[in-house]
Formats: C-alpha cells, structure tokens, sequence
C-alpha cells in the first residue's frame, strides 16, 4: 500500500492539473509599533478550486525565533499541499528581542483567527487548519498547539485546531535544553527564553499537555542525526500520549536541519509522503 501511495505521489507531481495562485502580503493583525512586514500572510490556494471546503495548513518558518521569512522554501510546499487539497498560508511573525515567545505564539494564533475569518473564499475549510512549522517555527506550532489558552483568548474554537506538524523542532522542554546545553548553545537559549524556571516551563509545549484534556494529533519529524531534537521529540510524543493523545514520530534520514525544510514538497521526498499519509488518516 505504501509503495503504491508513493507511486501515484510521484505520478501526481507530474500530471498536477491544480491552477496554484496566491494572494500576497495580507495584514492578519494590527499591533501599533510593530513592522507590517511581521504582520502579513500569503495564501497559496487551487483558483479551480474554492467551492469545496479544504483543510487549511498555516506555515509557521523557522529562524531561531530572530530571523526567516514566510516566502523561504514555500513554492515546492505549495504546489504539493494545494496539489493534494490543502490551502496553504505562510505567516510572518514578530521577531526577538522586540518580541518574546508569548508574542510570538499570539501571532499564531491571530494568524488562526484570520483563517477562521477570511479563508472560505479561497476553498478553506476554517474548522480544520494544520499547524506546521520548522525549527522555530516547530517550537511555535507546538506550543499553540498544546495550549487552549493561545486560542480562546481570542475567540478561535481550540477544537478547530485539528493537527501540529513539526520539523525539526531543539525547544519542546527548554527546563531540559537548559540542564544539556553548554557554551554558545546554552547563551543562545538563555537570550530567547531567560533563566526563570516558571517562564521556561511556560515557553515549554511537552509540559502544557493535562490528562483527559484533548489535544490536536501530533506529527514529530526530526532528523536522525541532530541529538538534541531526536531527543526532544521523543519526549513530546511520550507527553502527548502520556494525555491520552495521539502522537507519532517519523525520524527523516539523510537529511539536514535545513534541507529538512527545503525539499518538503519534492517528488519521493519521504518526510513529504508521511506528513501526507498522517493527514489522510487523522483528518478523514
């Protein structure tokens, strides 16, 4: 089954019959004293296409929470998840030191609340949207993900929130990244998020989940080769579950952090092909 969904995934990148188009640098929200450059998001949709209400993905980039653009890596993205029926928007977000994380996480969810406005004329469904995000960005989309709060507090329904899917992702449980962490790594980590073990615990998703409380299902994607996000997701995916929530990781080999990324959407590309078969399945 596997070998044939590769199969017609290859066949498909060479018969796409989707019209892509894309609608550019739409302002999602509106903070006095804040870059309009770090408050817009493109939508990337099919144009032949936007009667059907299709699960919407909001790409969050990555950068070191400092830097990145929506725009980087996103054509091959595009094509494939249009392709395949998803409409695809890439946010911006406020940038460190003149925003923390908190801020940052609330741009997500501002980003949702647009989608739950705005996405239906572009054939989006805003009851189903996907979080996806790498490095960064994979931090972000985890931590939005597991905490209801990012969401109600601003009136987006947290069980719209229908999946999160993380690339490469080193900031799950910063208690943790603290603790291992030495020398510029350490520094880099204590100048993004401080030393305040509340606040740490707070910017960390693996300790949002509470038993019981339901959660969006959870793809992990490290690669094998990078120990601190082989072992940080590993232990997402032990919290999630520990919830009684669904959490799966796919480790991606002969990859790097950023070529992780970068050929997300390319034909056979393996980490493409199980974020597809992982939304099939959770979104059917």
């Amino acid at each position: 089954m596997k070998n044939l969904f590769i199969l017609l995934f290859l066949m498909g990148s060479l018969t796409c019959s989707a019209e892509i188009s894309a609608k550019k640098h739409i302002r999602y929200q509106n903070n006095a004293g804040t870059s309009v450059l770090r408050q817009i998001l493109d939508v990337h949709y099919d144009k032949q296409s936007t009667k059907t209400a299709k699960p919407v993905i909001l790409w969050i980039h990555g950068g070191a929470w400092k830097f990145g653009n929506k725009t980087y890596g996103i054509g091959s993205k595009a094509r494939v998840f249009t392709k395949e029926g998803y409409v695809l928007v890439a946010m911006n977000y406020r940038f460190h030191p003149k925003a923390n994380w908190k801020d940052q996480a609330g741009d997500v969810a501002a980003a949702a609340k647009w989608i739950q406005q705005n996405i239906i004329p572009y054939g989006g469904d805003p009851k189903r949207i996907i979080l996806m995000g790498h490095s960064a960005g994979a931090h972000l989309a985890a931590l939005t993900a597991a905490d209801p709060s990012y969401f109600n507090n601003i009136e987006v329904p947290y069980h719209h929130i229908k999946a999160a899917v993380l690339l490469d992702g080193a900031g799950y449980d910063l208690t943790s990244v603290m603790k291992t962490s030495k020398g510029l790594e350490l520094k880099f980590y204590q100048e993004v998020f401080g030393n305040d073990p509340k606040l740490l615990k707070a910017a960390s998703p693996t300790h949002q989940f509470a038993k019981k409380r339901p959660a969006p299902d959870y793809l992990i994607i490290p690669i094998s080769n990078r120990k601190i996000t082989l072992q940080q997701s590993k232990a997402l995916a032990t919290a999630i579950k520990s919830s009684g929530n669904h959490a799966e990781v796919f480790v991606a080999r002969n990859r790097t952090h950023m070529s992780l990324s970068q050929k997300i959407g390319n034909p056979g590309d393996g980490p493409t092909i199980a974020i597809l078969e992982f939304l099939k399945k959770q979104l059917k």
